[in-house]
């Protein structure tokens, strides 16, 4: 008989709770990045790409995991989400330098600033959208695989 805590990693429920629960904080991290832009605050840029180059790495390990034990078909469905979320780390970098021109555009005595920078932080409204999408995907598609493999153990 399989003990509660295999029965609960086993089941459905946890896999789906963490995938809303993955569109929920991208969805709330959004909200937030898209405060930051019109605020123009860096404070998150470092710890985003810290925190997807994280995941990367271990959605990679996790992925030569299943390479070593030969299972190829899972191993190339995470590296795939490895090097989604790896994309989604260099987009945190790009958003970041993109804030800072943007900084000293602003700051900088030119009298075209609005439209360029209005320009500039649409963009970086879009980088931001689609390095979190890419994040949040990559992060859905690793637990939705990690949970079959679970249930397949």
């Amino acid at each position: 008989m399989a003990s509660l805590d295999q029965r609960l990693l086993q089941s459905r429920g946890w896999v789906w709770l963490c995938r809303c629960l993955t569109w929920f904080i991208a969805i709330g991290f959004l909200a937030s990045e898209t405060r930051e832009v019109f605020q123009l605050q860096q404070l998150t840029q470092l710890t985003q790409f810290a925190l997807f180059f994280l995941l990367a790495n271990y959605q990679l390990s996790i992925a030569r995991y299943h390479l070593a034990g030969r299972d190829d078909v899972m191993a190339l469905k995470l590296k795939s989400c490895s090097l989604q979320m790896f994309f989604a780390s260099v987009l945190a970098v790009s958003d970041a330098a993109l804030d800072e021109l943007i900084h000293s555009i602003v700051t900088a005595p030119v009298g075209a600033e609005n439209l360029l920078t209005g320009a500039l932080f649409v963009f970086g409204w879009l980088i931001n959208v689609a390095m979190i999408v890419l994040a949040a995907l990559s992060l859905d598609r690793t637990i939705r695989l990690l949970g079959r493999d679970l249930r397949g153990a």
